[in-house]
């Protein structure tokens, strides 16, 4: 095993270090967010003054990761914001998901929702908002649109095809992360489904990268996908999917005893009946795979729009997006699984 790569000073100072950092602000932040947007009777200038800030920031970052993608796309800096803007106005669009969620009051949410809140916001919402499928559709659309009256004549028709295809699954992961995370910030046990999706990603990411660092090559000579991503290893995939799932594990048995006596939202795991209880289990299992389709996916959308990052935001580890990518994969597999479970 290497380790001392882990000694480096360089690894220390452009890696390490600044993971720590922005894991603390990402913590800050998901908790400001969750107290903004769950916040069980709160009415007049309190809810204000929490949920304006709330709905400020939120929009900065997500118009910031729709810029991050569109610009990556179209390259153009000023049709890229343009396009970024439109998208986030579009996000929205759907008035009973922008009004019970965004401008709503908790309470007025939850009032009338079967007892498991988490399956019920989805029928009752997410469910109803044809947005999310509809919108990537037309972005892909209008990608096209797009991109050929600025390319032209020079316009390659199978890469546009490819571009379009690409741009509009982007769009539908990113849409259906968004959607999933402030559905779940607004019930009362979806922050532990929040903290269990970042924790599959982050222990994926944190396990292939050390599993590769100390590992790597030494049981499999060929590399996992050499041409999307040169430096990622079966060793570490395996690593990483094994951290994934047990850290999973661990977090859902170390947790659940703290639900006793309300709703239990492992109940959808353990004892909600066959269909649910088979459903999110499978999701468990899958989940890592997931989140490294997502990080694999992304990296061939930077091939294909010749970028190493998505932006320099963050330092030493790019864009926001550059970090959300499995995170947003892992979120989506997790709507999908919940669109076709309550309809």
């Amino acid at each position: 095993m290497n380790f001392s790569k882990l000694k480096n000073k360089e690894f220390l100072m452009g890696r390490l270090i600044p993971s720590i950092v922005m894991v603390a602000v990402f913590i800050g932040l998901f908790t400001f967010l969750r107290i903004s947007f769950y916040h069980y009777d709160l009415v007049g200038n309190g809810f204000l003054a929490l949920r304006i800030p709330a709905i400020i920031i939120s929009s900065i970052l997500i118009g910031w990761i729709f810029f991050e993608l569109t610009r990556a796309y179209l390259e153009n800096l000023y049709v890229s914001i343009i396009f970024a803007v439109i998208l986030l106005g579009l996000l929205f669009v759907s008035p009973d998901y922008t009004n019970k969620l965004w401008f709503g009051r908790t309470k007025d949410i939850l009032i009338g929702l079967e007892k498991h809140q988490i399956t019920s916001i989805f029928t009752e919402i997410i469910n109803k908002d044809f947005t999310i499928f509809l919108i990537p559709l037309l972005g892909g659309l209008s990608f096209s649109i797009i991109r050929y009256a600025m390319l032209r004549k020079q316009a390659i028709l199978g890469n546009l095809l490819n571009k379009s295809i690409s741009f509009m699954l982007s769009l539908f992961i990113l849409f259906a992360f968004i959607k999933t995370l402030f559905a779940l910030l607004s019930t009362k046990t979806g922050m532990i489904f929040i903290i269990l999706f970042i924790l599959i990603s982050t222990f994926y990411d944190m396990g292939g990268f050390f599993g590769g660092l100390l590992l790597g090559h030494k049981f499999f000579e060929k590399k996992l996908a050499p041409a999307v991503s040169p430096k990622k290893t079966w060793e570490g995939a395996i690593v990483g999917y094994v951290l994934s799932f047990v850290g999973a594990l661990v977090l859902i048995f170390a947790t659940k005893e703290i639900f006793k006596g309300e709703e239990n939202p492992y109940s959808l795991f353990f004892t909600s009946g066959t269909k649910y209880v088979i459903t999110f289990n499978s999701f468990l299992v899958f989940a890592p795979l997931i989140a490294l389709f997502g990080d694999l996916y992304f990296s061939i959308v930077k091939r294909w729009c010749e970028i190493k990052d998505f932006s320099s935001i963050l330092k030493g580890h790019g864009g926001l997006l550059d970090r959300l990518d499995s995170i947003a994969t892992v979120f989506c597999f997790w709507s999908l699984i919940m669109i076709f479970t309550t309809i």
